[in-house]
Protein backbone atom coordinates (compact mmCIF):
# COMPACT_ATOMS: atom_id res chain seq x y z
CA UNK A 1 0.00 0.00 0.00
CA UNK A 2 1.05 3.55 -0.64
CA UNK A 3 -1.37 4.79 1.97
CA UNK A 4 -4.88 4.56 3.35
CA UNK A 5 -7.55 7.21 3.86
CA UNK A 6 -10.38 6.83 6.36
CA UNK A 7 -13.46 8.40 4.70
CA UNK A 8 -15.83 7.20 7.44
CA UNK A 9 -13.77 9.11 10.01
CA UNK A 10 -13.52 12.23 7.85
CA UNK A 11 -17.15 12.34 6.69
CA UNK A 12 -20.32 11.38 8.57
CA UNK A 13 -22.51 8.50 7.41
CA UNK A 14 -19.97 6.91 5.06
CA UNK A 15 -20.23 3.58 6.89
CA UNK A 16 -22.49 1.95 9.50
CA UNK A 17 -21.67 3.02 13.06
CA UNK A 18 -19.94 -0.24 13.94
CA UNK A 19 -17.74 -0.28 10.80
CA UNK A 20 -15.01 1.73 9.12
CA UNK A 21 -14.62 2.61 5.47
CA UNK A 22 -11.07 2.87 4.19
CA UNK A 23 -9.64 3.72 0.79
CA UNK A 24 -6.19 2.32 0.10
CA UNK A 25 -3.81 3.14 -2.71
CA UNK A 26 -1.46 0.70 -4.42
CA UNK A 27 1.09 1.14 -7.19
CA UNK A 28 1.98 4.74 -7.85
CA UNK A 29 4.61 6.14 -10.19
CA UNK A 30 7.40 4.02 -8.71
CA UNK A 31 5.59 0.67 -8.55
CA UNK A 32 2.79 0.74 -11.16
CA UNK A 33 3.01 -3.03 -11.70
CA UNK A 34 1.70 -3.64 -8.18
CA UNK A 35 -1.68 -2.24 -9.20
CA UNK A 36 -1.91 -4.67 -12.12
CA UNK A 37 -2.75 -7.67 -9.95
CA UNK A 38 -6.24 -9.10 -10.26
CA UNK A 39 -8.87 -7.58 -7.97
CA UNK A 40 -8.98 -10.47 -5.48
CA UNK A 41 -5.19 -10.40 -5.06
CA UNK A 42 -5.17 -6.64 -4.54
CA UNK A 43 -7.94 -6.83 -1.94
CA UNK A 44 -6.12 -9.65 -0.11
CA UNK A 45 -2.83 -7.72 -0.19
CA UNK A 46 -4.38 -4.53 1.18
CA UNK A 47 -6.27 -6.44 3.86
CA UNK A 48 -3.10 -8.25 4.96
CA UNK A 49 -1.16 -4.99 5.15
CA UNK A 50 -3.95 -3.27 7.09
CA UNK A 51 -4.05 -6.20 9.49
CA UNK A 52 -0.27 -6.10 10.01
CA UNK A 53 0.05 -2.31 10.27
CA UNK A 54 -3.24 -1.28 11.84
CA UNK A 55 -4.49 -4.37 13.64
CA UNK A 56 -7.52 -4.72 11.37
CA UNK A 57 -9.43 -7.89 12.23
CA UNK A 58 -11.94 -9.88 10.26
CA UNK A 59 -12.58 -9.84 6.56
CA UNK A 60 -13.99 -6.80 4.75
CA UNK A 61 -17.77 -6.73 4.42
CA UNK A 62 -17.37 -4.91 1.13
CA UNK A 63 -14.38 -4.35 -1.13
CA UNK A 64 -14.05 -2.78 -4.55
CA UNK A 65 -11.07 -2.04 -6.78
CA UNK A 66 -11.03 1.09 -8.89
CA UNK A 67 -8.05 1.64 -11.13
CA UNK A 68 -6.93 5.20 -11.80
CA UNK A 69 -4.05 5.74 -14.15
CA UNK A 70 -2.11 8.86 -13.15
CA UNK A 71 -4.46 9.76 -10.31
CA UNK A 72 -2.14 11.96 -8.25
CA UNK A 73 0.11 14.55 -9.88
CA UNK A 74 3.78 13.74 -9.77
CA UNK A 75 6.00 16.64 -8.81
CA UNK A 76 8.75 15.87 -11.29
CA UNK A 77 11.92 17.87 -11.92
CA UNK A 78 11.03 21.37 -13.05
CA UNK A 79 7.69 21.43 -11.23
CA UNK A 80 8.59 24.45 -9.10
CA UNK A 81 9.60 26.37 -12.24
CA UNK A 82 6.18 25.62 -13.77
CA UNK A 83 4.46 26.81 -10.59
CA UNK A 84 6.52 30.02 -10.69
CA UNK A 85 5.39 30.57 -14.29
CA UNK A 86 1.76 30.08 -13.23
CA UNK A 87 2.18 32.69 -10.47
CA UNK A 88 3.71 35.13 -12.96
CA UNK A 89 0.81 34.56 -15.37
CA UNK A 90 -1.67 35.24 -12.56
CA UNK A 91 0.11 38.52 -11.82
CA UNK A 92 0.23 39.44 -15.49
CA UNK A 93 -3.45 38.66 -16.12
CA UNK A 94 -5.64 39.91 -13.25
CA UNK A 95 -8.63 37.62 -12.85
CA UNK A 96 -6.71 34.48 -13.84
CA UNK A 97 -6.65 31.95 -11.01
CA UNK A 98 -4.85 28.62 -11.33
CA UNK A 99 -5.71 26.20 -8.56
CA UNK A 100 -5.66 22.44 -8.28
CA UNK A 101 -3.94 19.49 -6.68
CA UNK A 102 -0.81 20.13 -8.74
CA UNK A 103 -0.24 23.30 -6.75
CA UNK A 104 0.55 23.49 -3.03
CA UNK A 105 -0.42 19.92 -2.15
CA UNK A 106 -2.53 17.00 -3.30
CA UNK A 107 -4.38 16.22 -0.07
CA UNK A 108 -8.09 16.93 0.21
CA UNK A 109 -7.32 19.33 3.05
CA UNK A 110 -4.78 21.34 1.01
CA UNK A 111 -7.09 21.44 -2.02
CA UNK A 112 -9.93 22.66 0.21
CA UNK A 113 -7.72 25.33 1.77
CA UNK A 114 -6.37 26.48 -1.60
CA UNK A 115 -9.83 26.55 -3.16
CA UNK A 116 -11.21 28.54 -0.23
CA UNK A 117 -8.32 31.01 -0.43
CA UNK A 118 -8.87 31.40 -4.19
CA UNK A 119 -12.59 32.05 -3.60
CA UNK A 120 -11.69 34.83 -1.15
CA UNK A 121 -9.34 36.37 -3.75
CA UNK A 122 -12.08 36.23 -6.40
CA UNK A 123 -14.63 37.82 -4.06
CA UNK A 124 -12.16 40.52 -3.06
CA UNK A 125 -11.44 41.29 -6.71
CA UNK A 126 -15.19 41.58 -7.32
CA UNK A 127 -15.53 43.95 -4.36
CA UNK A 128 -17.49 41.48 -2.28
CA UNK A 129 -16.65 40.96 1.38
CA UNK A 130 -15.51 37.43 2.12
CA UNK A 131 -17.80 35.36 4.32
Amino acid sequence: MLGTLWPSVLFAARAPRDMLLTSSFVGGARYPQRALQDDDSLIAQVHAEQAALLGVRGLPHFARVIRWQRSIPQYNAGHLDRITQLALAEERYPGLYCIGNYRDGVSVERCWQNGSAAAVRVLKRQGVAAL
